[in-house]
């Protein structure tokens, strides 16, 4: 099993739906694939994907996750009425740990996981867990606060978690099939700003996957950003986990 995280320092910029069109095109290609989401108390990932089902205990006590368009999802979406809940990070890494090694994932080729905002508590339980499976991480950010980009790309780098690439959300505006220009200049209408993502991972010498437009109908963003999804799912091919150095002889990262 391969770990592709979908990440940010900052919520609310298409880090779940990034972790969808991840699956979903990795599912195309022929690959076994399940998904979990981690971001604990303000999951969503299960109504994104369409799922009413709950989560299934087994006989030996392990969570049976949700099976959606051939795809494992384990989100606490499904397993709670209300899964909107605040604690302690001792309780949340006591989560993510029972959610991975308590789930029966049947193993799966990719696990795509779609973290919850920020840089420690539950990404550091994630890094410890998922150790020897981690692939990689998909960074997603807007160009306007392209600073947060740069501080999740240092969390990754001090932890050995290889970039995939980087994903630019909310990049220009997509309605009735094609990006809003404006009708004197020609130019695309970016109220988040635009280019600022790839600029940065061309200053880093990163992958930059493509731009993800904001779509007025959320069934237009697979086509919006059909390129980058594949863009996506070939730079998971290319990638190849990082070894891992003595952690005890005080190394800084990569």
């Amino acid at each position: 099993m391969k770990v592709i995280l979908s990440t940010s320092s900052k919520g609310g910029v298409g880090k779940s739906e990034v972790a969808k069109l991840t699956s979903y095109q990795l599912n195309r290609d022929g690959y076994d694939v399940a998904m979990m989401d981690a971001d604990i108390d303000s999951s969503n990932l299960s109504s994104r994907m369409g799922i009413d089902e709950r989560v299934e205990h087994t006989e030996g006590d392990k969570i049976e996750p949700v099976e959606k368009d051939g795809i494992n999802v384990y989100s606490m979406e499904s397993a709670f009425d209300d899964s909107s809940f605040s604690q302690s990070g001792e309780f949340m890494r006591l989560v993510i740990r029972n959610m991975i090694n308590g789930t029966n994932w049947d193993d799966p080729d990719y696990l795509v996981v779609d973290t919850p905002p920020g840089t420690k508590d539950i990404f550091d339980e994630l890094i410890d867990v998922l150790r020897d499976d981690i692939l990689g991480a998909i960074v997603v950010g807007q160009s306007d606060t392209v600073g947060d980009v740069g501080r999740m790309s240092k969390v990754c780098n001090h932890n050995y978690v290889p970039i995939v690439g980087y994903i630019e959300n909310m990049s220009g505006i997509w309605a009735e099939g094609e990006l809003v220009k404006t009708p004197k200049s020609g130019n695309v209408v970016a109220p988040f700003g635009r280019g600022r993502v790839e600029q940065f991972a061309d200053n880093v010498d990163g992958r930059y996957l493509g731009p993800i437009p904001l779509c007025d109908n959320t069934d237009d963003i697979e086509e919006a950003a059909k390129n980058t999804i594949k863009a996506i799912a070939i730079a998971v091919g290319d990638a190849e986990q990082a070894p891992i150095p003595d952690l005890n002889k005080g190394d800084k990262g990569f």
